[in-house]
Formats: structure tokens, C-alpha cells, sequence
């Protein structure tokens, strides 16, 4: 949609795409196939959109050729019973025919009960409420015997029972407290004739009452920007009885939801259910269900036909889950609870004591410089007893309000200036002073200014940033403490004179959370909130809870609106010598014409390359456009402020944009370990550098595992556009789950973002799947799958199993297309005829696969096959790389083989020594996944070390081969390309579970002998990296960085210093193995019109240059039509493209020696502007030293 002034919005609609009209959903009731038991199986119909569809006529073949008929009911659900024999085996095939005469059929395999005698749990419902009756049958193949019973609520037994089995039934009730709220799981198991025991079930879900309403009624229909709302909550129950209740309040911008919607009413399900519905134990096609409706709405419905329904619906649902409890918590003991409630909430509090250090120093800053101007300071009484300390903590408590995680406010107990601390005290979780959960901390303040000389802590400013943990950390609006975060400028909010308009320029997507907000008796509260600048509607999302657990959640608005507005359309960012034009929007919805008169505000970060005012006529509800010509000078946030004067109505907005530096980047980093002690790192920035663009900023990491943690992050800024890269990008979150979980240290935060960039990650990797089985580097489009992108793949896909819900059938494929691959003398051939040693070694290939297959819990004759090709075939005067893959294929697949002992013994002759560090490389061959040079060698070292940690013993070559990969990181925090990464981060987590020397105490950093700040390390952080920014630092000269650390263990650091300098100064750099241009085929365009860009890439080689990076910049104003891409990836020509951000990347499969090719891609024309692209660099992804960068070229348009 485009509006009059030009800007445009854009909205994704999806839509389903199905083979047919209809799909059919059969779920056995338990779970699995029973035999020898008459099993009920339910039917649900579905169209495409999840609704179900009546009178679908149904013939159901078993696996022993019977035929089962059903009619799907006005629910779309119909049941046939089924009794299994031990020989049925196969699978169901379902025809069925749509009323409007459309025939389908599907294929249904389920899994079936071993054992000599079985059982299966009915109930008479699926989901109850408290204080119902539970009736449950236990429908047994023997006719008599004893059938024991186990009744788990949240995982934890509350009852057991036995009972006799009479003509193959035995029955019970069970009464439904509020003790048994919840998931409730019924375990009924019997003994055959062997001893083997045999085990079914089935779970139920009991709700408590009927949840709460809210209403949400603002005192205004429409308020003005800046106004402050007036909003009453009114809480009642489902007579409509009014309820006292605790309200989390939360006000967030309509627009957020465009992408993402939020649901409240899920706050019920949120504490009665959890995620378990998205880890079925199998998986079952078609059926969809809203499972927060189902349980609390659908299944009270007082239509008894509908209600009956949606009890067949739940049971459905809760039979495909199996046997796995609902919640995620199992044990109920309080003391328990009480006991590891400090231990867990330790590394909140430790955060909160970096966190806060910058917003209470600014605070602490405010109040000295208040004081000073009253005449108060250190060496003055101020005329109250504890003189001026007593005023400052006072001064510090009325002015600073800090937030904690739970949203209520820090209690500030001491300021002291002269150790420059100050002590908080968090009555934690419960909100409640004196209990387990509360906890004190201690801020090291930054250095503070207007003291005596000889104060410690006297600086020439307050430093540090104001972070705000977990959502909380809010300052108080009369705590004249400024944001730090926000572009300079003077403060002209005020009326300004006569007709001058007030400047608009708070637009936060958050406005307002109170996550506490108590009613009174009548279920009444009421809030003033202020409302910020924004042109929009406000979500009211409100979620309350009542003492006796009953839960609910409403959605409202406040609708913010001027008749006459003025805004400005930035893009998300410029480059320094950006010639654009300022895109201003001038919205009148009065009724009534116009005359505006518009200016922008000078400022000292542009120059106009014209007017920078202008008068327009605007006709009642007219939006127009119009521009303003600027040059941009400066980097850094900047803010634009436009007024427009209008015949009738004024207004004046402030709005941002970040301006990043021109030229090219020059980084630098220096990354090691450190033991107690103190090292020196030199930096230096240029005169020449481009003014604002110097950076420079210090990585603390007190153990391995925060490397891998960090990794998490690093890697996701790495390109994506193939199965390894993605492959490499998932990998580390399922590393540091897997640890963390099998070491109790998982964090909520750490595994809920893990979980999340899993998922992703494993669906987008299924993408690159071959339907004969196999992966290759871009999926279907490669002629067929490759032996190492598959082997690699396995390895992961094994690991996430341990974490993640991954395809087993999926696994399984993967797992026989590579046993498929064999030899008939047990080796593995490599993929091409290439000349990469990879391709044309047997014994490395072999044993890379076989270490695959034995990752991936494979355990049949193919890895000692191939371990007996490896043993015949290697000698151990191999490269480092080679034996390094032959050591984990052995320490895997055959730990007991007398060749490993041989193969360590010859990797600790290779080692080569750096000083205290140790690494090994490849020996000039390339690394299975192209990489050379310095990637080569990270890649061989992290693998030798991988396979030492694995076979115990030479403690000295694993720390020196750590150092050496600590010291190999990038600036962008990764160890070079996205294999040397993966493999040193499965070092480093094998290193973490071994327990290797984390640091625990205290590290100092100083600049130029300034300290700068002070990091405690302990042992519960273990996992937190962190980073102190330096930059205020970072100016012209030299400069040297200490760290200086007291305690045991080592910590790494990596100090990261970057600016950029002029393309005109950048020293030509000689011919190099790729070269690169880009032209443009015209010199000047309009608005929407676009230009074609040509491509130029030269291997300037006699070798073959495979996989190829491009990354072309994308100016501001411009986006990518991406079709003529599409065109060549389709013809071959281009392996892959991705967009992100201002980049546009192209993949290269390879380059034929001494050959150059082009490509084309257009360009359109979105803002009137001549803009830097940004440059184009090509590389050799797996050896990312070899790159080659050229200068930034400019569109006009």
C-alpha cells in the first residue's frame, strides 16, 4: 500500500496450498497399537484450514486386509474398532470420499506394543474439571489376573492401586481435588507369563474454574499524543461476580503485531499446560486443534453436542502425545524448592550488578551535581546528621528508581562514594521482604565527577551504559537522569513561544508494563499512563490471577490521533557521504484545506544541498510528500527534526537514523587466555581514520563454555545460504543445551533462545534433503547428494536428537543412503574427480563417514568395515587433519582398537609449537569442506584436540591446542569460517564436560593505566560472556589495554579495536587469486525506476576457486528485484542468493581457472538519493583470508 506522500507498507498473507479438500487424522487411543485388545481408532476430518468436514465417507484397510466403513459425524469425527494380532504388521490405508465427491487416500503406520500380554486405559472424558468423578476401565487381553495401577499428576505419584481383572475389565473412580489440577497421567501395567512387564495409559486434563473477565475502559476514546490515559481494569468471575486480583498490564504498539500476534487468553494455558504439544512422540498429520480453546472453552460449552465433541477432540489430542508428562516440572516439595532458590537466582542478581552500574552512576552523578549547586558536598556537614553522605542516599532514593526482574523497584541500602559502591537489596520472585528468594548486590559505580581531589573514584565524567536487565531497570520520570542511548539534542519539548508546536520524538515500541497492579475488593484498579508520541494504536494486553489460581486475559486499545500530523521516512540506515533527500509526509485530516509551511531544524550532521524549507497546499484529507536535499557528514545516531506551521494546525517531529562510516573497515583483534596475572595489548587508530567510525571493545569469557555460549550468537551473523552454513549456525545452540542440561546449568533464558533458533534451524535443514536420501550443499538443485555434506549432516542430526524432537524415520534414511555408499572393500569414495585431497582420499573419507554413522548411534557391520579399510590403508605419516579424523572415528566407533593408541602417539609428534600455544594443520591439503591455509589449521587443531579430550591423557597439548584456537577468533567473535568454528566450539564443549580450568575472581581492565572497569567472575556465571565497551577510548594514537586478573583458573578474552578509513587511502592491494567489479548501466534514475548491475568475478588462478562468496552492498533507497537471481540460480549459473540487510550474497559453486564470470541483477529506486553501495568483497568462504574488497560505488537517483 502506497499512501499519498509515497511511503509504503508492505503485508505478508499466507496461504495453504493442499493436495486435496480434505485430510484425515487416525489416532489409536493408545497411542500405540495394542494386540490381542480391541483398540478404538478416531477419526477426524479436516479441511485444508483445520475445520472439520461432515459426511466423509470412510474405508479404512488394516494392515491383515479387513475393511473398517465410518460416516464423519456434523464434528467431522467418526471411531472404528480395530483388534491387532501379534502378525499384523504394515500399514493402514485410508479411502475416503468428501461430500463433494472428491476421493482421497492417505497411508497410516503406527507403532505396537511388544509383549506377551497387554492393557489399555479408558476414561469416561478427556478433560474434567475439580471436583468430578474420574470413571477409568482397564480393558485387558488376559480375562484375569492382577493389573497394578500408578495415578502421576505432574509426573510425581499420588496414588497406587491394584486391581483384579475380571472377564478382561477391572474398574475404578477417582475424585478430582484441586490437589490434582493438571496434567493427570493413569499407568496401568501387567505381568506376562516371562515376568516381562507390559505398560499403557492415558492422560486426562483437569482444569480449575472458569477463568476471569477483565474489562479494559480508557476515560477517552481517542487522546492526543502526549496525553495521559486514565484506564479502569474491572475483574470478575464467570457469574460476573466482581474479583480481587493481581494484573499484569502491558501496552505495547498495534504495529509490533503486524508480523507477530500475542494471545492472552494462552495465560491459562501458559500455567496449566506447556510446551509438550509441540514434541509429540510421533507425529500426526492433519489434526489441528487450539488447545487453550479445547480444554477450557469448547469442552464447557453448554451445547452437550459440541461439548461431547471436543472431549473426542481432546482425547485425540492427548493420545498423540503418549505417555510423556505435560509439565515441566515434577516435584511438588517446598523445601525442596526453597533450598536451590538462591543457587538459581544467583546469576540474575549477578547480571543486575553489571546491568545497573550505569543507570544508578548516573543517578548517583545526578544527585552529587544537585547537591553541589545547594552547596552540599563531602567535606560539609549539610546541616544533617551523617552530613553529606546521609543527603546523597537520600537524594539517590527519591531520584533513582531501578527496576528488578520482577518489576518491582530495588531497594538502594548504601551509596559510597569513597569505594565507589553502592549496595541494593531485591525482595525477589515473591515480592516478599525477609524470604529465600531475596538478594543483595553490589554495583561498582563508574567514576564520578564533582568530588574533592583525592577521592577515589574522581573521573572526568560518569562512564558506563544504562542497561536495563530483564525489562525492569526503569529510571523515574523525576530522576534527571538523561538516556545515554539517545542522540543529542537541546530540549525544545516546551510550547517554544507563540504557536511554536511541540516536538514529537518519543516513539518506543513498548510504552508502558506494570507487571503488578493489585484491584481493590471490587476488582477495580485504575493507571495513568503516559502516552508517548506516537501516531498509532496501543495493545492493552492484560493478563490477572486471583489468590485461588483462577487466571484470565483481555486485549483492548488506546487510539492515539492529530488531525494534522507531520513524519519522516528514513531508511533503516545511511553511510557518511550519503547524498539523500529527506523524505517528509504531511498528513491533513482536518476538514478543511490547508496552508504548511515546513522547515528542517539545522543540524550539524548534515549540510543541505538546497532549501531546507518549503510551503505546501493541502486540500482536506490529503497526504503529500515532498524532499529536502542533504548531504550526510557525521556518523553516529542522529536526529532530524522537521515543524510544520499550518494554516489551522502545527506540529513538529524529531525521528532518528543511524549513520554508519564509509570506507573500508580496518579490524583488529588480539584473543588469548589468561591466567592470574596481567598482559599488555596495544592498540592504535589512525588520523586518518573516518571520523565517529572507531570502536573498540573487550569479550571477557570466564570458562569454555561461555565461548560456546557466545557462539550462539557470533555464528548467526554468518551466512546461511547453504546446508553446511546452516548446518554450522544450529549447531552450537544444540552444543550448549546438551552440556548445560546434562550439567544442571540450563538457564531459562539460554535453553528458551536455544530451543528457538533449533527449531528454525532444523526445519530450514530439512530443505536441503535429496528425496532419495542424502543432502548436498544447496538441495534439490544440485544434480545429487554429496558423501561429506551428508556424513556432517548425521553428526549434528544425532546430536539435536539428544535435545531436540528430530525425524527418527528422517535419521534412519540419512543414516542407510551413506551405508548405501560403501565400497565393497569397506571404503568411501569421495563425491567428485576434483584434485582436493578430500575427493581423492579414501581413508579420510572412510573415516570421516565411519565417525558419522557411529555419532549417529549406528551400530551395524559398515563402520568395522571401514575401520578395517582405514587400518589396511593408513599410514601414520598422514597429515595432522587426516589422523585427527581417524582418531575420532576410532575414539567413537572402536575405542578399544590398538591403531588409536598409534594414531594419538603420531598427532602429539606433529604438534607444532607457537610460543606456549600448540596447533597442527593439513600439510598444504585442503580440508574436507575446501578450507586452507590458517582455516585449515584452526579446523586440524580443533579436531586433534576434540580427539584428545576424547582419549584421555596429554593434559599439556589439549591447553596448548585451547590457547591456540582462543587466540584464532575473529572480530566478529567466530574462529574463521563456519567449519574451523564448529569444530573449535565441539573442542570447547568437549574441554567445558572435562572441567578444564574456569576462571573464578576478579579482572581489572584498564586504558592507559585508567581503570575502565571491574568484572567478578564466578563459578554460577560460567556460561555469560562480557563485553566491556571501550570506545570512549578509541581515540587517534596509541593506546594500550591491561587486563589484569586475580584468582584461579584462566579466563580468554578476545579486544576487538575497528575503524574505517577513505577508500581514496586505502593502499592498492596487489593482484590477489580473485578480483571483483561492479558496474551500474546508468548514471541517473527516478524514483521506481531501476538499474541493472553487472557483476564481474576473476579467478586470477591456474587452479579451480570453489565455493565462492560474493557480498554486494545494497545502497539506502534501493531494493534488490530478485528476480533475474531466480533466473540464474534456475539455469545453474548461480548456486544461491540471500538478502540481508543492506547485503545481497551470491553463491558460487566454483570458478574454472583463469575465467571470469558476471551476473546481473536490477535494482529499483525507492528514495530520491545518491548513496554509497557499501562496496563488494569476494572471498573463499571456507578460507576467508583470501578476499578481496572494492571500493563503494554510488547510485544517483
Amino acid at each position: 500500500m502506497i499512501d499519498g506522500a509515497g511511503q509504503e507498507v508492505q503485508k505478508t498473507v499466507t496461504f495453504p496450498v493442499a493436495q486435496g479438500s480434505a485430510r484425515l487424522t487416525v489416532v489409536p487411543e493408545g497411542t500405540e497399537l495394542v494386540p490381542d485388545v480391541e483398540n478404538e481408532l478416531w477419526l477426524f476430518a479436516t479441511d485444508p484450514l483445520g475445520s472439520p468436514v461432515a459426511n466423509v465417507d470412510v474405508e479404512l484397510t488394516t494392515p491383515n486386509g479387513e475393511v473398517l466403513e465410518a460416516r464423519t459425524d456434523a464434528h467431522g469425527q467418526a471411531e472404528v474398532v480395530y483388534t491387532p494380532s501379534d502378525g499384523d504388521t504394515g500399514a493402514f490405508q485410508a479411502r475416503f470420499t468428501t461430500p463433494d465427491g472428491e476421493t482421497l487416500t492417505q497411508a497410516f503406520a503406527f507403532p505396537r506394543r511388544a509383549g506377551g500380554e497387554h492393557v489399555i486405559v479408558r476414561t469416561d472424558k478427556a478433560v474434567y474439571e475439580t471436583g468430578d468423578t474420574v470413571d477409568v476401565e482397564i480393558v485387558a487381553s488376559s480375562p484375569s489376573g492382577n493389573v497394578y495401577v500408578d495415578w502421576l499428576n505432574d509426573g510425581q505419584a499420588v496414588d497406587m492401586r491394584t486391581l483384579e481383572v475380571d472377564d478382561g475389565r477391572a474398574r475404578f473412580t477417582m475424585e478430582l481435588d484441586t490437589t490434582l489440577a493438571g496434567d493427570n497421567r493413569i499407568e496401568a501395567y501387567v505381568v506376562d507369563e516371562d515376568g516381562n512387564l507390559s505398560r499403557a495409559g492415558r492422560t486426562i486434563f483437569v482444569r480449575t474454574d472458569s477463568g476471569l473477565q477483565i474489562d479494559v475502559t480508557p476515560d477517552r476514546a481517542t487522546y492526543a499524543p502526549g496525553d495521559t490515559a486514565r484506564v479502569t481494569f474491572r475483574v470478575t468471575d464467570e457469574e460476573g461476580a466482581p474479583r480481587a486480583a493481581a494484573l499484569g498490564v502491558q501496552v505495547v504498539d498495534q504495529a509490533v503485531f503486524g508480523l507477530v500476534d500475542a494471545k492472552p487468553g494462552l495465560l491459562r494455558t501458559y500455567f496449566e499446560l506447556n510446551d509438550a504439544f509441540a514434541r509429540p512422540s510421533y507425529e500426526i498429520h492433519g489434526m489441528s486443534a487450539d488447545v487453550s480453546r479445547l480444554f477450557f472453552v469448547d469442552t464447557a460449552s453448554k451445547d452437550a453436542e459440541a461439548r461431547e465433541a471436543a472431549q473426542r477432540t481432546s482425547a485425540g489430542v492427548l493420545a498423540a502425545l503418549g505417555r510423556g508428562p505435560l509439565m515441566g516440572l515434577w516435584r511438588r516439595s517446598h523445601t525442596d524448592v526453597e533450598s536451590k532458590v538462591r543457587e538459581r537466582l544467583q546469576p540474575y542478581y549477578q547480571q543486575a550488578a553489571t546491568d545497573l552500574a550505569g543507570p544508578l552512576g548516573l543517578g548517583v552523578q545526578a544527585a552529587i551535581d544537585a547537591l553541589a549547586r545547594e552547596g552540599c558536598t563531602p567535606e560539609r556537614s549539610c546541616g544533617v546528621p551523617g552530613g553529606f553522605h546521609e543527603k546523597l542516599l537520600s537524594r539517590v532514593r527519591d531520584g533513582v528508581q531501578l527496576a528488578d526482574y520482577w518489576g518491582e523497584p530495588w531497594e538502594i541500602l548504601t551509596v559510597a562514594i569513597w569505594s565507589r559502591t553502592a549496595t541494593l537489596r531485591s525482595n525477589g520472585p515473591d515480592e516478599t521482604p525477609n524470604t529465600a528468594d531475596d538478594g543483595s548486590i553490589t554495583v561498582s559505580l563508574p567514576e564520578l565527577k564533582g568530588l574533592p581531589v583525592g577521592t577515589p573514584g574522581v573521573g572526568a565524567g560518569a562512564g558506563g551504559a544504562a542497561a536495563v536487565p530483564g525489562g525492569g531497570g526503569l529510571l523515574g520520570p523525576d530522576s534527571g537522569v538523561p538516556n545515554p542511548e539517545a542522540p543529542t539534542v537541546e530540549d525544545d519539548s516546551g510550547s517554544g513561544g507563540p504557536g511554536e508546536p511541540r516536538v514529537r520524538r518519543d516513539f518506543p515500541e513498548t510504552l508502558f508494563v506494570a507487571p503488578s497492579v493489585i484491584t481493590d475488593g471490587s476488582g477495580t484498579a485504575e493507571l495513568e499512563i503516559p502516552l508517548a508520541d506516537s501516531i498509532t494504536e496501543w495493545r492493552v494486553t492484560t493478563l490477572a490471577h486471583t489468590t485461588d489460581g483462577r487466571l484470565g486475559g483481555s486485549e483492548s486499545g488506546i487510539t492515539v490521533f492529530q488531525d494534522f500530523f507531520v513524519d519522516v521516512a528514513f531508511p533503516a540506515e545511511l553511510t557518511r557521504g550519503d547524498e539523500v533527500t529527506f523524505p517528509i509526509a504531511v498528513y491533513n485530516y482536518l476538514d478543511e484545506p490547508q496552508s504548511v509551511s515546513l522547515q528542517l531544524e539545522p543540524a550539524d550532521w548534515y549540510t543541505p544541498l538546497g532549501e531546507t524549507s518549503a510551503t505546501i497546499e493541502l486540500e482536506p484529507g490529503q497526504v503529500a510528500g515532498i524532499g529536502f536535499p542533504v548531504r550526510v557528514e557525521r556518523v553516529g545516531l542522529r536526529a532530524l527534526t522537521v515543524r510544520a506551521y499550518g494554516s489551522e494546525r502545527s506540529d513538529a517531529v524529531e525521528r532518528s537514523v543511524r549513520v554508519v562510516p564509509d570506507g573500508k573497515a580496518i579490524p583488529r583483534v588480539a584473543s588469548g587466555a589468561l591466567a592470574p596475572g596481567a598482559i599488555d595489548l596495544p592498540v592504535e587508530f589512525p588520523e586518518d581514520a573516518v571520523p565517529g567510525s572507531a570502536q573498540l571493545y573487550l569479550d571477557i569469557f570466564p570458562a569454555f563454555l561461555s565461548q560456546v555460549v557466545s557462539g550462539m550468537d557470533s555464528i548467526l551473523r554468518t551466512p546461511t545460504g547453504c546446508f553446511e552454513q546452516t548446518t554450522s549456525s544450529a549447531w552450537p545452540n544444540v552444543l550448549v543445551t546438551d552440556y548445560m542440561r546434562q550439567t544442571g546449568q540450563i538457564t531459562p533464558e539460554i535453553e528458551l533462545k536455544a530451543e528457538a533458533l533449533m527449531s528454525a534451524g532444523y526445519q530450514r535443514l530439512l530443505t536441503f534433503e535429496h528425496p532419495g536420501g542424502g543432502f548436498s550443499w544447496f538441495g534439490t538443485q544440485d544434480p545429487e547428494p554429496y558423501l561429506s555434506v551428508t556424513a556432517f549432516g548425521v553428526m549434528e542430526f544425532a546430536d539435536m536428537a539428544r535435545v531436540h524432537p528430530v525425524d527418527e524415520a528422517m535419521i534412519a534414511r540419512t543414516v542407510q543412503w551413506l551405508v548405501n555408499q560403501q565400497q565393497g572393500d569397506g571404503s568411501w569414495p569421495g563425491d567428485r574427480s576434483e584434485f582436493f585431497s578430500f575427493h581423492t582420499s579414501l581413508v579420510r573419507n572412510t573415516a570421516f563417514v565411519a565417525w558419522a554413522l557411529a555419532s549417529a548411534g549406528y551400530r551395524g557391520p559398515a563402520i568395522e568395515s571401514g575401520l578395517r579399510f582405514v587400518e589396511r590403508n593408513l599410514s601414520l605419516d598422514e597429515d595432522a587433519y587426516t589422523l585427527a579424523i581417524v582418531a575420532n572415528a576410532l575414539a567413537f566407533g572402536a575405542p578399544s582398537h590398538p591403531l588409536l593408541a598409534d594414531v594419538i602417539e603420531a598427532l602429539s609428534d606433529k604438534a607444532q609449537r607457537d610460543g606456549k600455544k600448540v596447533f597442527w594443520d593439513t600439510a598444504g591439503t585442503q580440508t574436507n569442506f575446501y578450507g586452507y591455509g590458517n582455516d585449515a589449521a584452526v579446523s586440524a587443531t580443533a579436531l586433534v584436540v576434540h580427539a584428545l579430550i576424547q582419549t584421555g591423557g596429554y593434559a599439556d597439548l589439549v591447553k596448548a591446542g585451547l590457547e591456540y584456537l582462543l587466540g584464532s577468533k575473529d572480530a566478529n567473535g567466530n574462529f574463521g569460517s563456519t567449519q574451523a568454528t564448529i569444530w573449535s566450539l565441539r573442542a570447547l564443549t568437549a574441554a567445558a564436560r572435562k572441567g578444564t580450568d574456569g576462571a573464578i575472581g576478579t579482572a581489572r581492565i584498564f586504558v592507559d593505566d585508567e581503570l575502565a572497569q571491574t568484572v567478578e567472575l564466578t563459578e554460577d556465571r560460567a556460561d555469560v560472556m562480557t563485553r566491556v565497551d571501550l570506545s570512549q577510548s578509541a581515540t587517534t594514537g596509541e593506546h594500550t589495554v591491561r587486563i589484569a586478573f586475580e584468582g584461579e583458573g584462566q579466563l580468554s578474552y578476545s579486544l576487538v579495536a575497528s575503524h574505517h578509513v577513505p577508500w581514496a587511502l586505502d593502499d592498492a592491494e596487489p593482484k590477489g587469486p580473485l578480483s571483483i567489479d561492479v558496474t551500474y548501466d546508468k548514471e541517473s534514475l527516478r524514483v521506481d525506476e531501476t538499474v541493472t548491475a553487472t557483476v564481474t568475478v576473476s579467478n586470477n588462478t591456474t587452479a579451480t576457486q570453489n565455493m565462492v562468496l560474493l557480498t554486494l552492498g545494497v545502497p539506502p533507497g534501493f531494493e534488490v528485484a530478485t528476480e533475474d537471481l531466480v533466473a540464474s540460480r534456475s539455469a545453474g549459473k548461480l548456486s544461491n542468493f540471500e538478502l540481508t540487510g543492506r547485503q545481497l550474497i551470491l553463491y558460487i559453486t566454483e570458478i574454472p581457472a583463469e575465467a571470469t564470470q558476471t551476473y546481473t541483477y536490477r535494482l529499483r529506486a525507492t528514495l530520491p538519493v545518491q548513496a554509497s553501495d557499501g562496496g563488494a568483497v569476494a572471498q573463499l568462504y571456507y578460507e576467508p583470508s583470501v578476499k578481496v574488497e572494492r571500493g563503494g560505488g554510488f547510485l544517483p537517483s
